[in-house]
């Protein structure tokens, strides 16, 4: 028996060991890579991203969580002061599932259509940055999209009819911007809004929308609660349909 509780204590130990190189293994280098790169294009970075000590992301950079094979899945700079652009490097993190960069106001310059290659993402939250341009139609292409957040940045032109393949989307908020245009469904536009049957709040308010808004943009099987379309420039007759969402609380 005593042999047999130390070969149970040893094969404790080195699954243990074994766990514990895991977790201190090195970053995967094609994540390692386009953080470095990505970082080229900030100032005002933590202090744990610039240290000559601290070359490992996944072990020692705020903000960066990795999985056990060593792959970013969440990167999370909230409220740093970055300063900069966000490089096309951000589409080689193909493993990400949260991408927070909210409420740095100098992080800013066109939104790259590189993150449409992250299909792994669930949250895309970039409140409150100095984002502009056009938002990406290739954002159409992250299917397992459930938080979707550009509100407060400075983006233009119309919304993509794209973002209506977003069908796990629970949130979408496109607030506080400067975009123009109609409403995008699938009526005139091949997909749309009107698609987006698992979401709870469309803010779109604070933009320069126009026209007016479409009848089949709501429907009976939409679970949304939040309606904001306030402060556009929408012309028209508030369309019946939005009259038959069950759920709604806040129009």
């Amino acid at each position: 028996m005593a042999a047999k509780g130390r070969l149970f204590f040893l094969l404790l130990v080195l699954c243990l060991f074994a766990g514990s190189r895991i977790t201190a293994a090195a970053t995967n280098p094609q994540d390692a890579a386009a953080l470095k790169s990505m970082k080229k294009k900030w100032s005002n970075l933590p202090k744990s991203w610039t240290k000559k000590s601290s070359n490992d992301p996944c072990d020692q950079w705020d903000g960066v969580i990795c999985n056990g094979n060593s792959r970013v899945t969440l990167l999370n700079l909230f409220g740093m002061s970055l300063k900069g652009t966000l490089s096309d490097d951000i589409g080689s993190l193909t493993e990400l599932r949260v991408l927070d960069l909210s409420s740095n106001k100098d992080l800013g310059g066109p939104l790259t259509p590189a993150i449409g290659k992250l299909i792994q993402l669930t949250h895309l939250v970039l409140i409150g940055c100095s984002f502009s341009g056009t938002v990406p139609n290739e954002l159409g292409n992250l299917a397992q999209l459930e938080f979707f957040a550009l509100n407060s940045n400075k983006f233009t032109g119309s919304i993509p009819p794209s973002l209506g393949k977003l069908s796990k989307v629970t949130w979408l908020d496109l607030a506080n911007n400067s975009l123009t245009g109609r409403l995008p469904n699938s009526r005139d536009n091949g997909a749309g809004l009107d698609q987006l049957l698992n979401a709870d709040h469309f803010h779109l308010n604070q933009n320069l929308l126009e026209g007016p808004i479409p009848e089949n943009m709501f429907n009976s099987s939409m679970r949304l609660k939040h309606i904001f379309l306030d402060r556009n420039r929408f012309s028209g007759n508030i369309p019946a349909s939005i009259g038959v969402i069950s759920t709604l609380e806040v129009l």
